[in-house]
């Protein structure tokens, strides 16, 4: 013990003496030296865990996929491994089927390893153990220790000198190492319901039609209305629950569109009222919507500009995230929106650590003006990820093969937390402009981001607590150097994501909108409901994660090396925790606002008295929600089908749509055929009737017509809504019509006409489970006398072949076999005459 605490606590002589030392010994003596004064680096290395679920990203500085186990004969180590101490003792990521000579595409192979774990060390130039000697104490955030080096002599030849190889290499020279993994997302309704479980990290985005409001809808889809200035739900509730003597301006200014709408009792929009002039009952949110239309055109394009602007980046308060979430069950209050919702990173100390010192919103800030002054560091990454290729059966999804899938040169995106939390504890403050952003919550969260000198104190405050705090989890998540040459990965966790709103179909040139969210303990899942969305456009959203990561820089300091030493060296470590924020992509979607077409209509068909060529047909708009197999009459209606599709969410091969009552029907089509219809297909080109529900300047639900048709003959019915968008609904049931005129007697017969079900033809039935008929066996031998072949020198004398030795032969004769039905009698007559067929030799063969 006292000869192990004396080289702990020894320096460079004593590293020198261990060198000399280990030069003498034998291989049993070497490996009791380094157990009692070191640690041996184990031949157990972390694995890569890439599995389902998983996104692994490694510096291709530390990655050689190319590189064969065998190649040391011909040269020391791939070249693009920076650090020659990795480079030359196999601490590297590398292809475990590479290893094995397996003919394999590097981007799609199945496993990534740590080479040391898949590879004999006798093909390895070079071994590395940690002792206990450091020039620090533990628990220091910059740590040094040293490094025992042993060559292999198998691989170095004896006069390649030490200095030859590494010194020159690692002079004044920074390494790094940032391997992390973080959660791979998948969307909600490509996961079979068993996987859930397994599968957590899920998103789903998608639209979602409320009611129609023409006025409010027709505004908004002028070109000039941009998107950050619609109503925006979360500013309604966090208008209404803020202090009166802590209020936003920010929320004022997008309720009123800067005092063009009165809303001095806000509380009275959405207070239910009576009933105003013609037909309509006008709902609460209508009542506000149509205000807001009205106030709109009086805005001044600097006025949209201006207020655009402040809503560009919507910053959500860590204090009040959870408390927005409950707001999403009062989106029906709005016309239309889309739905945003991801799961969240469990794993939450430096976000709860960044809540409790009350420097999110400061970070968010932050990092939102480094996004818009595009001034965050590009870094390179090798990445791989597994899934699930279940292309073969895809009605099997559970038995998919596993398939992990590689790319060499992945650019991600960092912002420098280490500068930023070294910069705040020294400032204690950060300028930011606000004319960019709006926090979302409480004014006091977005009061300390500001500059009022007020808040300094406090500032400076909390900027001790979070040094103090950053300081506890760097120590306690700070790999050691042996940790980081056995390949295990950094420490990291989400601590924000931030989504990105495009208009159309790419996500290139400014986002229209994005939106800032801390994680939190509190969270498992983050919905947030776009309301700021005009109908029918499309819009691409793109979700990134914020993955703060542990990761080590570090230098080689000093070194020892003797020629007499036998091919030991030593060098000494000088190893540090980096914080970085990685911004990896975790989903982009692209999608649009269409309303569901209508379910069916509700038909009803009234005869006059005594009219025996007229009858009405009245139609009203249905109401509910189904989901359905969808069907298309006339060729064109498909491409209105695809769209549909798309904005529910729903696969290519989906059969069915979502129909629902959310739109009122703008006319009726009404389709007669006078034969009996096989599919609704079958009334393509039928329209006999297309009825507006739009009569004096007043709209209806529901509507008649009179349809003139001859007496005694069938009339088959089929009628359709089409909405204010123009989505066809479900067709109504067949309605099969007759008024029948029996000499001056006029009746109808009105009844509904179910389709025939199709009948397959069937050119056979098999039965030879009941009957089977063929020739005994002493039917089919060989008799040969009689065929001649008892004195036959060959085959050519043989110019008949007789089959059979019974008494009685069946050849050349003819059967009847009759079949007699047990439950009715009837009877089956078969003729039936056995005969062979001879195949003589063909002489020219």
């Amino acid at each position: 013990m006292a000869s192990n605490t004396y080289i702990y606590n020894a320096g460079k002589k004593i590293i020198t003496q261990a060198i000399d030392s280990l030069s003498t010994m034998n291989e049993s003596s070497i490996k009791q030296f380094l157990l009692k004064h070191g640690n041996p680096l184990q031949k157990k290395y972390y694995s890569a865990k890439v599995g389902e679920g998983v996104n692994f990203y490694a510096s291709p500085s530390n990655v050689a996929t190319y590189f064969k186990y065998n190649d040391y004969q011909t040269q020391l180590g791939p070249s693009n491994i920076k650090d020659p101490v990795r480079r030359l003792s196999g601490l590297y990521w590398t292809q475990s089927e590479v290893q094995a000579d397996l003919k394999v595409d590097l981007t799609t192979s199945t496993h990534v390893a740590y080479f040391r774990s898949v590879v004999d060390e006798d093909y390895i130039p070079m071994s590395v153990n940690f002792t206990s000697l450091r020039g620090t104490s533990e628990g220091a955030l910059v740590a040094e220790e040293w490094v025992l080096l042993s060559t292999n002599n198998k691989r170095l030849d004896e006069s390649i000198k030490y200095h030859d190889l590494i010194k020159s290499e690692i002079n004044n020279k920074v390494f790094e190492d940032f391997t992390f993994s973080t959660p791979r997302y998948y969307n909600q309704k490509d996961i079979e319901k068993k996987y859930e479980s397994v599968l957590t990290n899920m998103v789903n985005i998608e639209g979602d039609y409320n009611y129609f409001d023409r006025t409010y809808e027709t505004t908004a889809a002028n070109a000039l209305v941009h998107e950050a200035t619609l109503p925006n739900m979360y500013i309604f509730f966090a208008y209404q629950e803020q202090l009166q003597d802590a209020q936003n301006p920010a929320y004022d200014s997008l309720l009123t569109l800067n005092q063009k709408l009165n809303i001095n009792n806000h509380q009275d929009m959405f207070a239910a009222s009576g009933k105003e002039s013609g037909q309509k009952r006008i709902t609460p949110t209508e009542r506000y919507f149509k205000k807001w239309s009205q106030a709109y055109s009086q805005l001044s394009s600097q006025e949209i500009a201006d207020l655009s602007k402040k809503f560009e980046n919507i910053h959500l308060s860590i204090e009040d995230v959870k408390s927005f979430q409950s707001y999403g069950g009062r989106k029906e209050l709005f016309p239309m929106w889309m739905n945003i919702e991801f799961t969240t990173d469990r794993i939450v100390e430096f976000a709860e650590t960044l809540k409790e010192t009350q420097i999110m919103g400061i970070l968010q800030s932050s990092l939102m003006e480094a996004v818009r002054a595009g001034a965050l560091t590009d870094e390179t990454f090798f990445t791989a990820y597994v899934e699930r290729n279940n292309a073969t059966r895809p009605e099997l999804p559970e038995e998919g093969i596993m398939k992990q899938y590689h790319s060499q040169s992945v650019d991600v995106s960092y912002f420098d937390m280490t500068q930023w939390v070294n910069n705040f504890v020294e400032s204690g403050s950060f300028s930011v402009d606000s004319l960019y952003a709006t926090f979302l919550g409480t004014l006091d969260e977005s009061v300390r981001i500001s500059d009022d000198p007020k808040y300094n104190f406090f500032k400076s405050l909390m900027a001790i607590i979070l040094k103090g705090k950053i300081r506890k989890l760097l120590r306690k998540h700070t790999r050691t150097m042996q940790e980081v040459f056995s390949g295990k990965q950094c420490y990291s966790e989400t601590i924000m994501y931030r989504v990105e709103k495009y208009d159309g179909a790419g996500s290139s040139g400014v986002p229209l909108q994005t939106i800032y969210v801390p994680n939190s303990h509190e969270l498992d899942k983050f919905q947030y409901i776009d309301t700021q969305v005009k109908y029918a456009k499309e819009y691409t959203y793109v979700v990134y994660a914020y993955q703060i990561v542990v990761g080590n820089k570090y230098q080689y300091v000093d070194s020892d090396y003797a020629p007499q030493a036998g091919g030991w060296a030593a060098l000494l470590v000088k190893n540090e925790p980096a914080l970085r924020l990685y911004e990896t992509e975790i989903y982009r979607h692209t999608n649009r606002v269409l309303d569901n077409p209508p379910i069916s209509p509700e038909v009803e068909f009234v005869p006059y008295k005594g009219v025996n060529d007229k009858v009405k047909i009245i139609m009203n708009s249905g109401i509910g929600r189904y989901t359905l197999p969808y069907e298309v009459i006339e060729f064109e209606e498909q491409d209105q089908i695809d769209k549909i599709k798309l904005a529910q969410n729903r696969k290519p091969s989906d059969t069915s749509l979502r129909y629902e009552t959310d739109d009122h029907p703008a006319f009726y089509e009404v389709r007669r055929m006078t034969s009996k219809p096989k599919s609704y297909r079958d009334f393509a080109g039928k329209l006999v009737h297309q009825i507006s529900t739009v009569a004096d300047g007043l709209e209806a639900s529901g509507i008649g017509i009179d349809d003139s048709i001859k007496p005694n003959s069938k009339y088959y019915y089929c009628v359709r809504a089409v909405d204010y968008h123009g989505h066809v609904s479900y067709p109504s049931p067949i309605y099969e019509v007759e008024m029948v005129d029996d000499k001056g007697s006029v009746y109808p017969i009105i009844k509904i006409c179910e389709f025939d079900e199709e009948i397959k033809s069937q050119t056979s039935i098999g039965a030879k489970r009941y009957i089977r008929i063929k020739p005994s066996m002493p039917q089919t031998i060989l008799n040969e006398e009689a065929s001649g072949l008892v004195d036959a020198e060959s085959v050519a004398d043989v110019t008949d072949v007789t089959l059979g030795i019974a008494d009685e032969s069946v050849w050349n004769k003819k059967f009847k076999i009759r079949l007699v039905s047990k439950s009715t009698g009837r009877k089956i007559d078969f003729n039936v005459k056995f005969t062979h067929k001879h195949n003589k030799l063909n002489e020219d063969n």
